[in-house]
């Protein structure tokens, strides 16, 4: 080891004495950096306390040994910056170094050390560890590696970074093509407006408010938004993002990433219409869906489901509630199909009735498949209810209307077939009054003659009746209401029912006359029944002006003195089935007739009232003058 005083003067010179150099120790030992100092003979001359814990040797142990015996393998790379340094050059470099951690990277300075004639008499060693440092770096750069790749490898998206003090976006390629830039100059940073032109307009302002947010509150930023494109289209991206903050608390940066969502938002808009139809189809069909838990009984349904069993959406369905439900004739049936089902695992479906609360019947069909768990058991069922209610009246409409049909045809035929021996018979006592002498037996033949002539007219009528037309006629006022008064001929006497009426109308009306026939059947008929201990049936005509349309058009009005309706009566009376007869009605001829009328382009109107000798019902009839339905050119119906 040299300790010559020539080679350590330089270095002691810088200590005016012993306490310089124990307080330069001191500070030298408390720095977090390697300090050492290295003669021209490349041994130490010292180190500080961080230099001995890097290869675990005191200062005892390094002071005086040459360089290559401490740093070992490190010496190959770090003994040509000595000996550079010696030579006078500065030398500031990155090696790895093995330490007594393992290697270890530091950052390294060799300063040259001068004595006063400017000879290179050592040098001063500084090293920083940077291991964690260039750790963090690759592992950065790694991740920008992957991401980068990432977004290389991802069709429609791209990265940002605004710079928010100097108002520039840095963007990728991929960036910039979502946005319709040059993709030059949004590598080369460009203002951030040259990005939100491209916008939609209706989801700018949404979009600049999520920004402001972000920059006010650090929280994440994402919005999904429409990009106008070059074509005219435009595009869905989603961008996300988070504002970076400087120590004051002021925002710098805004880092991000956007893609394009476009096929997502189309998918999900194709899957919201096709649930948007599918709801309305469920509604519009009134089709609910349940699941029975078979274990507990307990029922979770829809809101339609809870509709179609009368019940309301806030309130509860149980299972004991819809066994109530289910008409009584229709119970053993039900449970009998619901049993096969679950034993058998086989689809259910049944029809059945269910009782209302305001204890009107309706039809429900139920579709329904057991659900079992993995030992086969039976759990649950789970299906739809549809109401085929007026499924159900339709054909009971049907039906009746193809009875009255019948009973129309039949009436017909009798009416037709009495025809044939009523004009006999007439004839032969046209024969017996131009040979009697009696005059009480002429009288009698004379009487025998105007009843038959009576029969002749109601079976004239009940042919004309049931006739109905083809195309609209041109109908006087009084054959349409002297036609159906005849059929009531007997039931007006024997109901002690007095008509009075009232003729004004004279212009003719255009119809379908065997139509409008049939709703003044409906018309007397009611009154007639409304009236049981007789009374008064008014029936009046007159021209008039229906105020809703201003048309003209006749006004036929038929009044009873019955006991009169109900306000609920009144209400419902056109409701097809609905009837105040009992088994005797059917509840279609209002209906039916109301029909009629529409068809006609006029109206039927009620009033009724009860009071204490003011009770009664007053129907009015209108039908307009000009009504024209496509068909041949109208006719004039014959008497």
């Amino acid at each position: 080891m040299t300790t010559g005083a020539e080679s350590m003067q330089p270095f002691h010179q810088r200590l005016s004495d012993e306490s310089d150099e124990v307080r330069l120790r001191k500070i030298a030992d408390t720095l977090p950096t390697y300090i050492a100092y290295v003669g021209p003979d490349l041994r130490y001359r010292m180190a500080n306390r961080m230099y001995e814990q890097q290869f675990g040797l005191s200062s005892g142990q390094i002071v005086g040994r040459l360089v290559a015996e401490v740093v070992g393998p490190s010496f190959e790379r770090v003994g040509r910056y000595l000996r550079a340094a010696l030579a006078g050059e500065t030398q500031r470099f990155e090696t790895p170094m093995h330490t007594l951690d393992g290697v270890r990277h530091l950052e390294v300075s060799h300063i040259p050390d001068r004595d006063a004639e400017g000879r290179v008499v050592g040098v001063i060693v500084h090293g920083l560890d940077v291991t964690e440092r260039l750790q963090a770096q690759e592992a950065l750069r790694r991740s920008e590696d992957r991401l980068r790749m990432a977004l290389d490898a991802a069709s429609g998206v791209g990265a940002w970074d605004w710079d928010i003090v100097t108002d520039k976006v840095y963007a990728d390629s991929g960036f910039a093509q979502l946005y319709s830039v040059d993709e030059e100059q949004a590598r080369n940073g460009i203002r951030i407006a040259e990005f939100q032109r491209n916008i939609h307009p209706e989801d700018a302002d949404r979009v600049a408010s999520g920004i402001a947010a972000a920059m006010r509150t650090g929280e994440r930023f994402r919005e999904e938004y429409r990009l106008l494109q070059p074509d005219g289209s435009s595009r869905w991206v989603c961008a996300v993002g988070r504002c970076i903050f400087a120590v004051d608390g002021a925002p710098v940066r805004f880092p991000g990433v956007a893609f394009d969502i476009t096929d997502r938002r189309r998918n999900e808009e194709i899957v919201r219409a096709s649930e948007e139809r599918l709801r309305i189809a469920v509604d519009t069909a009134k089709l609910g869906s349940w699941e029975l838990d078979l274990t507990t009984e307990q029922i979770l349904c829809s809101a339609q489901c809870k509709a179609n069993y009368g019940v309301a959406p806030e309130d509860e369905l149980t299972y004991d509630y819809f066994l109530q439900c289910v008409h009584p004739e229709d119970r053993e049936s039900l449970q009998r199909e619901v049993d096969r089902a679950v034993e058998t695992g086989t689809d259910y479906r049944h029809e059945y009735r269910i009782l209302w609360p305001d204890e009107s019947v309706h039809w429900v069909i139920a579709n329904g498949r057991t659900v079992r768990d993995r030992e086969d058991r039976p759990t649950k069922m789970i299906g739809v209810t549809l109401d085929v209610t007026e499924r159900h009246h339709a054909e009971t409409a049907l039906m009746q209307s193809e009875k009255l049909a019948a009973v129309g045809r039949l009436a017909s035929s009798i009416a037709h077939e009495i025809n044939n021996p009523l004009e006999s018979v007439m004839n032969l006592l046209y024969l017996a009054r131009l040979t009697a002498e009696d005059r009480d037996t002429r009288s009698y033949l004379d009487m025998a003659d105007q009843e038959l002539q009576r029969v002749a007219v109601i079976a004239n009528q009940t042919l004309r009746f049931h006739k109905q037309s083809t195309r609209p006629v041109l109908s006087a006022c009084e054959d349409l209401i002297g036609s159906v008064l005849t059929i009531y001929q007997g039931r007006l006497v024997n109901s002690s029912v007095r008509v009075e009426k009232r003729k004004r109308a004279q212009r003719p009306v255009l119809c379908f006359d065997g139509e409008i026939r049939q709703v003044l059947n409906n018309l007397f008929g009611n009154a007639i029944d409304a009236m049981p201990q007789g009374g008064r049936l008014l029936v009046r005509s007159r021209e008039t002006t229906a105020w809703k349309s201003g048309e003209r058009g006749l006004a036929i009005t038929v009044a009873d003195t019955g006991a009169g309706m109900s306000a609920a009566t009144a209400r419902r009376i056109f409701d097809p089935f609905f009837t105040t007869k009992g088994i005797g009605g059917t509840g279609l001829g209002l209906w039916v007739s109301q029909e009629i009328v529409a068809r006609h382009r006029g109206s039927l109107r009620v009033r009724s009232r009860r009071a204490p000798g003011g009770a009664g019902t007053v129907f009015i009839l209108f039908l307009p003058f000009d009504f024209l339905p496509p068909g041949p050119v109208a006719e004039t119906a014959s008497a």
